[in-house]
């Protein structure tokens, strides 16, 4: 069965109090902050596999000795029935009495009586892979919960006057200072101090391209700076910055099932009492009313009850919201769990706000504009001088150079601007690349000389 969460409103320290509770319950208590146990796949799927193994023998034994092959269903139906038997008898100290497994494990005990052995162990197994399914689906979210918790690093650089100290995430205020070295991740939402600076944002957002952020501008928890030491003012207290918000709407999506596991939850609460009840009545109503022979009808209330037991149902649910969240995993979509899968049934149009979740987030050279220059000159020089940068425009740019078997010409002294751009020196001229907005128009006039005069910049 997949681990559940216990949360506890009280204004005094119970832990003890409710650790006996669970106890007694049938139940272990951990931390969720705990370190997670190491399973192995053998290990986590052992009773299902032990099942299977069983039940393949005691049908081959069936073949060639059906009174032993008899006797193996048997064996193999107390088998299945051990785990489902334990937690309805968990439930039942918990007051839910007529849980789907109180029912599952009549039924299969009721088949038993009636000789239907290999129906008793099939409806078991079938009803402990629908366990499993569901149990893998809630595992996998919790692996995504871990992946993006690993976003955020346990400690962080915090400047007091000048002064730099590691300190954990914990002890980080608003206000406070702190710094992160280029390639590192910042560990709470903060403004940016440093002048400007390149983060990738794609693990919150999507987009593929670093983003550019100037002083002042607000950065999340979980963006790494690309490429420069920054500093900036912590704006989030502990626990709720945008990686908290974010694991926090998974949480409860994972609380908010979809509509029809609800209505399985709640037809199982009337359907199981019901069913048992009537399955009862036809099996004791004649022989006391109207004489009738007990053993034929105690038959017809079990075959009832075996018949009644909504094993596909219950089965169906889970199996079929754990293929839908797969299915879409494969193809790169995360959806948060079965409510949200439930509800794109209904969705007609979806709108998208970002090109970065549309494309392969590989930028490519679309168009060149040149201007008292060659085009296949110009893309050499902007080739030259973006050589070696790790940035995804500045590959594009080599990328099309080199697809167009262009000689690209060699470039020294190449230099990074702050927030503007690069330049470097190709033949004897200084060659700058920046973005339009980054560079002041009068400059670009005042240095519009001739390509063999040095000073002329691109």
């Amino acid at each position: 069965m997949p681990p559940k969460k216990l949360l506890v409103n009280a204004d005094s320290n119970v832990s003890a109090q409710v650790e006996a509770a669970v106890v007694k319950a049938g139940y272990t208590l951990r931390n969720e902050h705990a370190p997670v146990e190491k399973t192995s796949l053998l290990r986590d799927n052992l009773a299902l596999i032990t099942l299977v193994l069983l039940m393949g023998i005691s049908w081959i034994l069936t073949q060639f000795n059906p009174p032993l092959g008899n006797l193996a269903f048997i064996a193999t139906t107390l088998v299945g029935l051990w785990p489902v038997a334990r937690q309805a008898l968990r439930l039942m100290k918990s007051g839910s009495w007529f849980a789907i497994e109180t029912l599952m494990s009549v039924a299969a005990i009721g088949a038993l009586f009636i000789g239907a052995t290999a129906e008793a162990a099939m409806v078991l197994l079938l009803f402990l892979i629908g366990e499993q399914l569901e149990g893998w689906a809630a595992s996998r979210a919790r692996k995504g919960v871990s992946a993006l918790m690993a976003l955020k690093p346990e400690t962080a650089i915090q400047v007091i006057q000048g002064e730099r100290k590691t300190v954990p995430i914990a002890a980080l205020r608003p206000g406070d200072v702190i710094e992160v070295a280029a390639g590192g991740r910042l560990p709470a939402d903060g403004t940016l101090l440093t002048a400007t600076a390149s983060f990738d944002e794609s693990a919150l957002t999507g987009e593929s391209i670093p983003v550019d952020r100037a002083a002042g501008e607000k950065v999340p928890a979980g963006a790494t700076s690309v490429d420069r030491l920054v500093q900036l003012t912590v704006l989030s207290e502990p626990g709720d910055s945008a990686i908290d918000r974010i694991l926090k709407l998974i949480e409860e999506a994972e609380e908010r099932r979809a509509p029809v596991e609800r209505f399985i939850d709640r037809f199982s609460r009337i359907y199981t009492p019901a069913i048992m009840l009537v399955a009862l009545l036809v099996a004791v109503v004649p022989p006391l009313l109207f004489s009738a022979p007990w053993s034929g009808w105690i038959y017809k209330g079990l075959t009832l009850l075996l018949i009644g037991c909504p094993c596909a149902l219950v089965i169906s649910t889970p199996a079929a919201i754990t293929s839908g969240l797969a299915a879409a995993a494969r193809r790169g979509a995360l959806i948060k769990g079965g409510a949200a899968l439930e509800q794109l049934a209904q969705v007609q149009q979806v709108a998208f706000d970002k090109t970065g979740t549309l494309t392969v987030g590989k930028p490519q050279v679309t168009g060149i504009f040149p201007y008292q220059i060659h085009e296949q000159d110009l893309l050499a020089l902007a080739a030259a001088v973006e050589q070696g940068s790790t940035h995804p425009l500045a590959q594009a740019i080599v990328r099309e150079a080199q697809s167009r078997g262009l000689t690209v010409p060699a470039a020294t002294a190449q230099r990074a601007l702050m927030g503007s751009g690069i330049e470097a020196e190709v033949a004897g001229s200084k060659v700058l690349i920046c973005a339009a907005d980054k560079f002041p128009a009068r400059i670009l006039r005042r240095n519009s000389l001739p390509l063999n005069r040095p000073g002329r910049r691109w």
